[in-house]
């Protein structure tokens, strides 16, 4: 499983990340991941990014850093429990109007990890945080 951590540095599988070419790919994966499972038109990415380049440009630097993307972050081998079939799942899939974080590429974040603990904690209506085993986990 790919665990992306965002907070401070960014670690994927319990390695600092750092081939990120520039901040606009760190940027976008961080996106694309705390936003999972959301598809994401390449318009509104553009704009995210390069807000007022013109659309060619954009378009150019955003398939860069997708391919870039690709290239750097490893395919999942995703597999039945027999191992009979085993398919290559990438980080990403995209066309020319969308773009999405795979469903079946195991990935979280610490921010997605922290999101759902708040989320969790605030559906007990008790008063006191601290002795709750759900709250604290």
């Amino acid at each position: 499983m790919a665990i992306l951590r965002l907070f401070y540095a960014t670690v994927l599988d319990e390695r600092p990340f750092t081939q990120f070419r520039t901040n606009k790919a760190q940027a976008l994966l961080i996106y694309l991941v705390v936003e999972a499972p959301t598809v994401h038109q390449r318009d509104i990415l553009m704009e995210l990014l390069w807000p007022g380049l013109p659309q060619k440009s954009a378009q150019v630097n955003l398939r860069q850093i997708l391919y870039q993307l690709k290239k750097v972050i490893p395919e999942y081998e995703e597999g039945d429990a027999n191992a009979t079939k085993v398919n290559a799942v990438s980080l990403l899939i995209s066309d020319r109007k969308s773009i999405q974080l795979h469903p079946h590429y195991p990935a979280s974040s610490d921010a997605t990890h922290l999101s759902s603990l708040l989320k969790r904690s605030w559906q007990h209506s008790h008063s006191d945080l601290l002795t709750c085993p759900d709250c604290r986990a």
